[in-house]
């Protein structure tokens, strides 16, 4: 067994609002709208082949609730960028800011982050050290 690609689906009662949320603040790419009765929703690339998709699903309301069960990671090249655009929108809950960690692991030095997206999804960036 192989596994070929994989997505992060995103569901939301408020698509467009997540991902502008993800195109304008964090700088990902819109590379696909879908507008259908059945199907409405973006494909957002992160990375060039690595796409999110966020879609509306009529069993979702409101934020998540547990935003800890799983928390989406991107690794950056520049975290405190990303940082600097995030403290511009006092809606974006931050939840730490970047801290160096894993200092005393040869080659899994990093610099991390986590914040809370609109949809009170958690969200880490990540900045290798060694790279």
């Amino acid at each position: 067994m192989k596994v070929t690609k994989y997505r992060i689906c995103l569901f939301s009662k408020n698509p467009d609002k997540l991902a502008l949320f993800y195109t304008e603040v964090l700088g990902f790419n819109q590379v696909v709208k879908v507008d259908r009765e059945d199907d409405y929703g973006y494909g957002i690339e992160a990375v060039k082949g690595y796409k999110l998709w966020i879609a509306k699903h009529s069993k979702v309301n409101g934020v998540n609730s547990n935003p800890f069960q799983i928390i989406i990671s991107f690794y950056v090249d520049n975290i405190n960028d990303y940082f600097s655009v995030l403290n511009l929108h006092p809606e974006i809950k931050i939840i730490e800011n970047p801290t160096e960690t894993c200092m005393n692991i040869k080659g899994e030095e990093r610099v991390v982050g986590s914040f809370l997206d609109p949809d009170g999804n958690c969200v880490q960036l990540i900045q290798l050290m060694n790279i």
